[in-house]
């Protein structure tokens, strides 16, 4: 074989692993976004008695948000206390909604 062509297969290996490489990042992170969409609207309809207005607010959330909100549910049943969540959950929803507005 010739060098060039040696080369050419070369770079094209290379090539295609850092294709792979960014492909796979950007698939996991769309399926960890799934996968917090789809805990938020469990521990929504679990916790909260399917809240359509909580529900509806997921289709709003950008990643961070929603890590937040997932991390807000998942406090929730290490703290049942009711005057507590109701407070903490209406700070919480309060603050993203005024970031969302702005």
């Amino acid at each position: 074989m010739k060098k060039s062509t040696k080369c050419v297969m070369a770079a094209t290996g290379i090539a295609s692993v850092i294709v792979i490489t960014k492909l796979t990042k950007k698939g996991i992170e769309k399926t960890s976004e799934s996968v917090n969409r789809l805990k938020y609207r469990l521990l929504v309809k679990d916790k909260l008695q399917d809240n359509q207005n909580l529900l509806a607010i997921v289709d709003d959330l950008d990643d961070d948000e929603l890590k937040t909100m997932v991390n807000v549910f998942e406090r929730l049943e290490t703290e049942p206390t009711d005057r507590h969540i109701e407070s903490y959950l209406k700070s919480k929803i309060d603050a993203i909604k005024s970031h969302n507005k702005s």
